[in-house]
């Protein structure tokens, strides 16, 4: 729970607080530096309307998208609570569900999904994101990790 207040906030900061990422060679793109050319890197808050999945993939077929979110979420939590009663899995699945839920909250608030985190590796840009993404990648990591610790038992 304390993950999706986090992101919600941090997402109305953005949203509230920032004009929309401009896309234009000057660093930091309408957004609020934190690190500038620091050893080659560049770290900055920006506000950014992702109208699709991951990169942006699928942003014309939002309804489809949220359908999509909506039922894996379902499908998700039922194998959590009631089919599986492996231990170990709460903890990568509920981090999973909570970023999982704030993104789909925000096609009701904002009609897309904000995300605010912009980093630039010694000229590579990354995807901008944001907590809740954060938090689903972490939770697939530790249940990947669970998963193979299991298989080798």
């Amino acid at each position: 729970m304390l993950i999706f207040a986090v992101d919600q906030i941090s997402k109305w900061g953005a949203w509230h607080y920032w004009p929309a990422m401009r896309w234009h060679p000057f660093f930091p793109f309408g957004g609020k530096a934190l690190l500038e050319n620091f050893y080659g890197m560049d770290v900055a808050l920006v506000n950014h309307a992702n109208k699709g999945a991951a990169f942006g993939f699928f942003a014309s077929h939002q309804e489809f998208l949220l359908g999509f979110r909506l039922a894996i979420v379902l499908a998700t939590s039922i194998w959590l609570f009631f089919i599986n009663k492996v231990e170990g899995y709460l903890l990568p699945v509920g981090l999973i569900l909570s970023g999982a839920l704030s993104n789909i909250i925000d096609y009701f608030f904002y009609d897309h999904v904000v995300d605010l985190f912009y980093f630039r590796f010694w000229g590579y840009a990354y995807p901008v994101f944001n907590v809740a993404d954060s938090v689903i990648c972490i939770g697939t990591g530790l249940m990947l990790i669970h998963m193979l610790r299991a298989k080798k038992r």
